[in-house]
């Protein structure tokens, strides 16, 4: 059955409250290679490979599951049935979004 985002915000949140800094995943390195001069927090960036893992400070983890969770208020899908593929679909749309914007703007 798929993962609510319901319940995957609760683990977040208690997270986020435990941990002054958080691991993050395979993040996509083609995004933050634009970016990374602009973040508030240094990052080493890979020289070869796709993805990349940060370590990234509680309160910015904190903004972005609230950036996430506005973006999850807009879907138009009952709450018990929002799922976090469903979610991280839209994040992605809103990344790709975001990014040519980016490109537009320094271009």
């Amino acid at each position: 059955m798929p993962r609510t985002i319901g319940c995957t915000l609760k683990d977040l949140d208690r997270l986020i409250n435990e941990r002054e800094h958080l691991v993050i995943t395979e993040l996509p390195t083609e995004p933050l290679k634009m970016i990374v001069k602009e973040l508030l927090f240094d990052i080493r960036m890979p020289k070869m490979g796709q993805t990349t893992n940060i370590t990234a400070p509680n309160f910015l983890v904190a903004a972005s599951v609230g950036a996430g969770c506005r973006i999850a208020d807009a879907i138009k899908v009952k709450k018990g049935e929002l799922t976090v593929d469903m979610v991280l679909s839209r994040i992605g749309r809103e990344i790709e979004r975001q990014v040519k914007a980016f490109k537009s703007f320094g271009a």
